[in-house]
């Protein structure tokens, strides 16, 4: 029986609700913060970046992280899904620890010696970077 069913919240939880419900009934997500909301979901929370996780996670999960990827893609709702890659940053006392994470990237994955290019609003300084872009399914 198809009924009206209001879910509070739009994050990665509300989202998940209403996208299993869609089919079966009527759905209004509702947040109070208005859309996009200012949400674990919108913030570093919702992200997923799975070769940020290769350094210290078996390959499984970051296989796993792919999957979500492509689901989050085929899901038919209003979310602000993006998927562009993901940026890793250091200052220059930490740029060592960008350079060790790089030993476990795959080699097809990009590095740049300067933000810049990619996020002017990040150049302060003498910032360096490694873009994981996204892999494709």
């Amino acid at each position: 029986m198809q009924q009206n069913i209001t879910i509070l919240g739009g994050g990665i939880m509300g989202l998940m609700a209403a996208y299993t419900l869609k089919d079966e009934h009527i759905i209004t997500l509702c947040d109070p913060a208005g859309f996009p909301a200012n949400n674990a979901s919108f913030m570093a929370g919702g992200m997923l970046a799975p070769y940020s996780e290769i350094e210290h996670m078996d390959m499984a999960w970051v296989e796993a992280g792919f999957c979500a990827i492509n689901t989050w893609k085929n899901i038919n709702l209003d979310t602000g899904f993006q998927q562009t890659g993901s940026l890793l940053i250091a200052h220059p006392d930490d740029r060592y620890i960008l350079e060790r994470f790089k030993t476990h990237l795959p080699h097809d994955q990009q590095t740049y010696q300067n933000i810049k290019t990619l996020e002017p609003h990040l150049s302060q300084g003498d910032q360096h970077g490694i873009f994981l872009k996204d892999k494709p399914i």
